[in-house]
This record gives C-alpha cells, sequence and structure tokens, in this order.
C-alpha cells in the first residue's frame, strides 16, 4: 500500500489488527482456523475500504465536468424494462426525453413481459415523445438483463460512440449527459458512473434503506475510484460502445452482469471515473422479501463474478491495488455467520463444541460494519446519527442472504435472474411474518442455544446465540417497518414518487 496515501498512523494500526487477528488464528485448530480466515478476508478487505475512504488526501478526485464545445458524441441510452408498470416507467421515459444534450437516442427496451395494456401504454407514451424515444418489443430473450442489453447494443447504429443504461423506474436530471460525456474525449476512459439514488420519505425503515444502500457509493466506490477500479454499476453509467464491443458485451453468465464488466475492460487497460454526485433518482424495494431477493442477486452475482474471473486475480495486468478493490466491491455484501450459526445449533446437543472461536466472525463482522457507517461514511455523506443507526439495522437485517447466498454459488453456480419489483402490492400481516420466517426460526433457535448456554454454565455458547439472536431480531424491526409503511399515507407518496416529481416540476 506504498501509494495508498495513508498517514503512517493509519498503516500502522490497519496492519497491527490484521496482525493480530492473524496471531490469533495460529492458535486455533484447523477447523476454528478455516472459519476465521474466510472471516479475516472479509474483514480486512472492508477494514481497507474504511481506512481508506477516512484518510485526508484524495489521490483521485473527480467531479462532473462541462461539454467541450467541439465534442458531442452520439449517445443510446437503454432502459430495460420487464414486467413494469407503465406509471413507473412513463416518468423515467419523460424525464430522458428532455435531456439538455442534442446528440441521443432513448431506446425503451421491453422484455420477457407479456402484450398486455401495460405495454401498449408504454409503446403510445414512446411515440408521444418524439423521435428520439425509440419502442422496442422483445417478448423473450436469453440472458436475462444482460441478453436484453447485448440485443441493444446491436441494434445501435455506427454513429453510436457511448451506451447509457438507465433503470426503467429512474427520473434523471436534464443535465445527466451533459455533465459526464466529456470524460469521453480521453480516449483512455471507458467508463463513467454516478451513484445509484432514490427517493426517500420520513420514516424509519424508509432512511435505513437508503443510507445502507449509500454506504456502498459513499465508501467502496470511493476508494475503487482511488485506484481506476470503480466498475460499471448497472444504472445511471455510460460506457464507451467500442470497448464494451471488444469484450464481448455484457455476460449472461453473471446475475450481476453490471459490474462484472469492469474488471475486463480493466484488464484491457483503460480507465473508469467513478463521481459520487447523483443525476438521477430511482425506487427501492416495497417489501422485505422484494429487499431480501435483491440482496441475494447481488451476493450470488458477486460471487460469480470472482469465479468467472478469478485468473484475473492471478494473472492480469491489473495492479495490486486494483485487485484488492475489486475483491472488496465483490465481497462487500458477504459475511462468514452461517457456519457459526450450525456450529452453536450442533453444540446444543453436544455434537460439537462451540468454542469462543466461533464468536470471532460475529465480532469482526460487526464491528467492521459499524465502523464503516459510523465513522466512514460520514466522511462523504452528510448523515445523522439516528439515520446511520436505521442503516446499521438495515444491513444486519440481511445477513441470512448475505451469509448463505455465495456459498451456494461454490456449491452450484447457476441462478435465475430475480428482477426487483417496483410496484405496490397489499400484504396481511401473514404475509409479512412470512416473508421473515426464515429470520424468525433462526430467532427461535438462538432463544434455546442460549437457555442451554444459561442451564449448562455454557457461557460462550449463551453469548454466541445472544449475539445471534440480536442480529436476526433486526428482522422483525423491517418487517414491522414495512408493515407499517404500506399502511400509512407515506407509503403511496413512496410508490408514487416518479409521479408526484413530474407533477411538481
Amino acid at each position: 500500500m506504498k501509494n495508498a496515501g495513508w498517514s503512517f498512523s493509519s498503516k500502522f494500526l490497519y496492519f497491527s489488527i490484521i496482525s493480530g487477528y492473524i496471531f490469533y488464528i495460529f492458535h486455533l485448530n484447523f477447523f476454528e482456523a478455516i472459519v476465521n480466515c474466510i472471516s479475516l478476508c472479509l474483514f480486512s478487505l472492508e477494514l481497507l475500504v474504511i481506512f481508506d475512504t477516512t484518510k485526508k488526501h484524495r489521490l483521485r478526485k473527480t467531479d462532473f465536468i462541462e461539454l467541450p464545445a467541439d465534442y458531442k458524441p452520439f449517445v443510446s441510452i437503454f432502459v430495460p424494462i420487464c414486467k413494469e408498470p407503465a406509471e413507473v416507467v412513463t416518468p423515467a421515459l419523460i424525464s430522458l426525453s428532455e435531456l439538455d444534450y442534442e446528440n441521443y437516442e432513448v431506446y425503451a427496451l421491453v422484455n420477457n413481459t407479456p402484450y398486455d395494456k401495460d405495454v401498449e401504454n408504454i409503446r403510445k407514451i414512446c411515440q408521444s415523445l418524439g423521435e428520439k424515444v425509440k419502442f422496442f418489443y422483445i417478448p423473450q430473450i436469453e440472458g436475462f438483463k444482460a441478453g436484453v442489453l447485448n440485443y441493444a447494443l446491436n441494434l445501435t447504429s455506427p454513429k453510436t460512440e457511448i451506451v447509457a443504461v438507465v433503470d426503467s423506474d429512474y427520473i434523471v436530471e436534464k443535465d445527466f449527459l451533459k455533465k459526464t460525456v466529456g470524460y469521453f474525449k480521453d480516449p483512455e476512459i471507458a467508463v463513467v458512473q454516478l451513484p445509484q439514488n432514490y427517493f426517500l420519505n420520513d420514516t424509519a425503515v424508509s432512511k435505513g434503506m437508503y443510507y445502507a444502500y449509500r454506504y456502498f457509493f459513499s465508501t467502496v466506490m470511493n476508494t475503487c475510484n482511488e485506484y481506476n477500479a470503480a466498475s460499471f454499476m448497472g444504472t445511471m453509467g455510460l460506457i464507451r460502445k467500442s470497448v464494451l464491443e471488444s469484450i464481448g458485451g455484457f455476460s449472461k453468465e453473471v446475475i450481476t452482469e453490471d459490474s462484472e464488466i469492469g474488471i475486463r475492460i480493466h484488464e484491457l487497460g483503460y480507465k473508469t471515473v467513478y463521481i459520487d454526485h447523483s443525476k438521477g433518482k430511482g425506487l427501492m424495494p416495497y417489501s422485505y422479501a422484494a429487499y431480501k431477493k435483491q440482496r441475494a442477486r447481488w451476493v450470488f452475482g458477486n460471487m460469480q463474478t470472482i469465479i468467472k474471473n478469478l485468473r484475473f486475480f492471478i494473472f492480469s495486468r491489473l495492479n495490486f491495488m486494483q485487485k484488492l478493490c475489486y475483491l472488496a466491491q465483490n465481497t462487500i455484501w458477504f459475511n462468514n455467520l452461517f457456519i457459526p450459526f450450525w456450529i452453536m445449533l450442533l453444540s446444543c446437543f453436544e455434537f460439537v463444541s462451540f468454542s469462543f472461536a466461533f464468536v470471532v466472525p460475529y465480532l469482526a463482522f460487526l464491528s467492521s460494519r459499524a465502523l464503516g457507517l459510523f465513522f466512514a461514511m460520514p466522511v462523504n455523506t452528510a448523515v445523522g446519527l439516528k439515520e446511520r443507526l436505521y442503516a446499521f439495522i438495515s444491513f444486519l437485517s440481511l445477513t441470512l442472504p448475505m451469509a448463505t447466498e455465495w456459498i451456494k454459488c461454490l456449491i452450484y453456480p447457476k441462478k435465475e435472474f430475480w428482477r426487483t419489483p417496483k410496484f405496490k402490492e397489499n400484504f396481511g400481516i401473514f404475509r409479512y411474518l412470512r416473508e421473515g420466517l426464515s429470520e424468525i426460526l433462526i430467532l427461535i433457535f438462538s432463544g434455546l442455544a442460549f437457555s442451554v448456554g444459561i442451564l449448562k454454565n455454557q457461557f460462550v455458547l449463551a453469548t454466541g446465540a445472544f449475539v445471534n439472536g440480536l442480529i436476526y431480531s433486526s428482522a422483525i424491526w423491517q418487517l414491522y417497518g414495512f408493515f407499517k409503511l404500506s399502511r400509512s399515507e407515506k407509503n403511496e407518496n413512496w410508490i408514487n414518487f416518479t409521479t408526484l416529481e413530474k407533477t411538481a416540476s
């Protein structure tokens, strides 16, 4: 980390913490050591991001730039639309049709969707918005979102130099292209990425999700940008068309096809730019099930990315810091709490012994995430203590998919793409409870393990069960938040934010 720009005290503290963990592992038995080695890897990568975020001087500062008068490349904007209501998609298409930039077109790509009333309404909207907005109906296509984007890439005209991707629920500001396209005048720049941003209301569950999402862009993406390792993130990003074609387009083998292409682009020697300022807002999930499945897709897809591109982490032209950054951004959603949980349960029946070594992964996970949210994120994001607490709880409520999906990928690295719904669904209380059934069962088992630990004077077991129960109790908070929000007037505002935004303007 010679060029990391860290102070001597930061380097000393970082290496002291990591060295201390390594020293501890050497005193464990083989199985305990394996479990803690996994936690050490995840812990050290997130700690790397935290220390880099909180350093005093940035090595690479990127911001919006004015468009040069002599440079106006043609941009094709892809808007993938799969089973989305017209009321969600319409404001997004309207905003894209009104950009303060002349040389562009918009592709409304309705795919893998029955031709129903919503599709017909989207087609009519596209017609009403003029020649810039083109409607494409693709009844069925393989490869999920990647397949659709590659299909659209083949539709573009020879004059297209830049491809942008915008999700169908995003309202984009007028100067989105005007403030970003100028970077591509440098032939070495292949990607310009802006943060994902979301509409927000004044409820705890909304704030928790919002700032939990923000954490990734505030810390991880800024650190990756420092070392020319920022990847494409699926929406509000632009890619040089020739580079995208040279790497064979988006990968159909990975369900997080967006972030996967970054490592292949950097392998060719190109540069990418991340600008930590928003130029558009979208919608967050409306249910706990949708929130968990979205995170499950990210975790599984990121593990697919690591497996598919493992050779680049060993033999490639990427430098050491780029490799670390790619590992950090692809493992940020992982945790290593699944194995300790099962060791805890089995120890209740005296099949195995639950030692303090299995509590340490919990401590590593909680401490790194707490440090990131409470100390690193405020460096780049103005956020209050209460909002950081909400984000911390929101993060913990996703512990199960973050603990299991990467392991599932190692066992069977194929999974169907699962889109995040952007429309309201009215559920009864039992449906909400069913969405959190796995977490509720884990809570019950944690309570039983805690009781066994107390009755048998196994205080290490009791401690592990208590910490595990504390983590999974966050799911109850999240479930209650979604349930309460669905029955409040604020939920109506949340769901209709796109319509309200357009009406207000």
